[in-house]
């Protein structure tokens, strides 16, 4: 039932204009943040630590944008099934640079974070005929996980499950695919201890590690949106030289280079940035 509600709702979605859907969207975003504040106690705690000298009144005001930005990408969530080759680039700038940086190497290690709309890689890739596959959580909830895999069936990609990951990782890479890459979720002790906004965080290793194995390219791709609606592409190659390191501090460095473009880029539009998860340590949100 769960599902057939989910997938009805995205039907619905995808009949009515882009510009109605966002609107609609905007409005779920400032319900959630006035009747259903999800994590805000957590998304507040983040923007403490990573804008120190703002006042609370102002960390407020970039709060409720954060919500009402996730109520922006749920409505463009729900239009995926609108998507194909021919208006794939009516909405999302997928510039030259990016496109010359993927045509360099058979396949590439894309890193990105929770920032701006990250649903957005695969369609952008699969259409535009680069085959590409990414990592996902796998939902709890079985009617949600259906959805998701409902969703997200793109021409050219396919999703991981992270419980599967590394063996099908190595297939894909085999393969000479793209690996799009989410990666900032807080990985405790299996990550490397990297600095975000000035503190201590933990990054997953997965990219630089099979970046490293396999002789592979890391780019840094993130995807925004502007006042005009449309997502625009941010992309750049991290460059390290890996035959005058070793793998522990060839992970590191990858590491912090991410971080610190990641922090880069939130901080020119922190409403963007998914601030609602545990970010830092966790001695900060006792």
């Amino acid at each position: 039932m769960i599902f057939k509600f989910l997938k009805l709702l995205s039907v619905a979605f995808c009949m009515l204009p882009r510009k109605m859907s966002l609107f609609l969207g905007i409005g779920i975003g400032l319900t959630l943040y006035y009747f259903i504040p999800f994590r805000r106690g957590v998304a507040l705690t983040n923007l403490k630590i990573a804008f120190p000298n703002k006042r609370k009144s102002e960390l407020e005001v970039i709060l409720k944008k954060c919500y009402k930005h996730f109520g922006l990408l749920i409505a463009d969530f729900l239009q995926l099934p609108n998507l194909n080759s021919k208006n794939i680039s009516s909405f999302i700038n997928f510039n030259d640079k990016a496109k010359n940086l993927l045509k360099r190497n058979s396949s590439n290690i894309i890193m990105t974070g929770h920032f701006g709309n990250w649903e957005l890689f695969l369609p952008m890739l699969g259409y535009n005929g680069f085959r590409s596959s990414g990592v996902a959580q796998k939902q709890k909830n079985k009617s949600g996980e259906e959805f998701f895999k409902w969703l997200r069936n793109f021409k050219n990609t396919s999703v991981i499950t992270k419980k599967n990951s590394i063996e099908a990782i190595n297939n894909i890479l085999d393969e000479k695919q793209n690996l799009v890459l989410v990666s900032d979720q807080y990985a405790g002790k299996r990550g490397t201890q990297n600095n975000f906004f000035k503190k201590q965080t933990s990054t997953p290793k997965g990219a630089a590690i099979f970046s490293f194995k396999k002789k592979i390219p890391i780019l840094l791709f993130f995807i925004y949106i502007k006042k005009d609606s449309n997502y625009y592409l941010e992309a750049k190659e991290l460059k390290i030289n890996k035959i005058k390191t070793s793998k522990k501090n060839y992970i590191e460095k990858v590491n912090q280079i991410y971080n610190d473009e990641l922090e880069n880029i939130v901080k020119k539009y922190p409403e963007q940035y998914f601030w609602f998860h545990k970010r830092f340590d966790r001695k900060f949100y006792k």
